[in-house]
């Protein structure tokens, strides 16, 4: 039986249908790391807002409500773009606990405020009274929780475009 004679125009259709399939390939997996990327994500960021969430509504629900005395002032100074920025760290004692709150104030040294505190996590601390929604108390506790917000949703939409961006890549890229 004889060979075939292969020229080189198949030869060169031969290269081209492996190149093909190792992109493909390259793609599929692009596909998967992509999605999975972004389900991640997505998992990480509703995990965050659920565990805050719960915080809020069990602190609105049944915290134990008690008055703090602000007693040492930590202020930090942030550098932005538009120039310099304070947050007003302070100290707060309540029922034997202490805890660090951002007042968004200066001179608060030996006020007293109306705080909530969670009895089985006394580390959870919001200013606030006994009867405010968990939306009242969310939205007064800017302190951390505002900006740790910002800071997840910045993560999540990063982590979203590198996610979509894998995954729309693996979709429509050509042979490469």
């Amino acid at each position: 039986m004889e060979k075939p004679i292969l020229c080189s125009a198949d030869i060169d259709d031969l290269v081209a249908a492996q190149n093909k399939k190792r992109s493909q390939k390259k793609r599929i997996k692009l596909l998967i790391v992509g999605a999975c990327l972004a389900a991640l994500n997505i998992f990480f960021i509703w995990a965050l807002f659920i565990d805050t969430q719960a915080s809020f509504h069990a602190l609105a629900d049944h915290g134990t409500a008690t008055t703090a005395i602000v007693s040492e002032y930590n202020p930090v100074i942030q550098k932005r773009q538009n120039g310099r920025y304070t947050e007003h760290f302070y100290k707060i004692i309540y029922d034997g606990h202490v805890a660090s709150k951002n007042l968004f104030q200066a001179d608060l040294i030996g006020r007293s405020f109306p705080v909530l505190y969670l009895p089985e996590d006394t580390s959870k601390v919001v200013l606030g009274s006994k009867g405010e929604s968990a939306k009242t108390l969310f939205l007064r506790d800017k302190g951390g929780t505002f900006y740790d917000a910002v800071f997840v949703l910045i993560l999540f939409i990063l982590g979203a475009l590198v996610g979509a961006s894998l995954f729309f890549f693996s979709i429509f890229a050509k042979d490469w």
